[in-house]
């Protein structure tokens, strides 16, 4: 049985991972997590901003890929415990899908598991 990765949604909890969270910093990706005590599921948000590209269609295929990256990469995302979000950098359109995953990749293992 595929692991579903629980998607994180609703601005109190993004502004509490972006305020009060450990924030890994990228020339590709920023990762921000925060610990939540007695969360039953780590949840995961992809924010991929205009400064990427104007172009929506540009950006919802780096919102894909990064998904696609994530999926490849679930196995070292903490169980529970976690508030996670991943935001793309400008830089990033200008990688492969191997170059992403690989990069991803690199950032889930710096995460301590739960």
């Amino acid at each position: 049985m595929a692991l579903v990765i629980a998607r994180l949604a609703g601005e109190g909890n993004f502004r509490n991972v972006y305020r009060r969270g450990h924030r890994w910093r990228g020339p590709y990706i920023n990762l921000s997590a925060l610990a939540i005590p007695g969360a039953p599921r780590t949840r995961v948000a992809v924010v991929v901003s205009r400064q990427v590209s104007p172009r929506a269609s540009k950006r919802n295929l780096v919102k894909r890929r990064l998904w696609a990256g994530l999926r490849e990469h679930r196995a070292a995302l903490p169980t529970q415990g976690y508030h996670v979000i991943i935001t793309g950098q400008p830089k990033l359109l200008h990688l492969t899908y191997a170059e992403l995953a690989r990069e991803l990749g690199n950032f889930i293992r710096r995460l301590p598991k739960a």
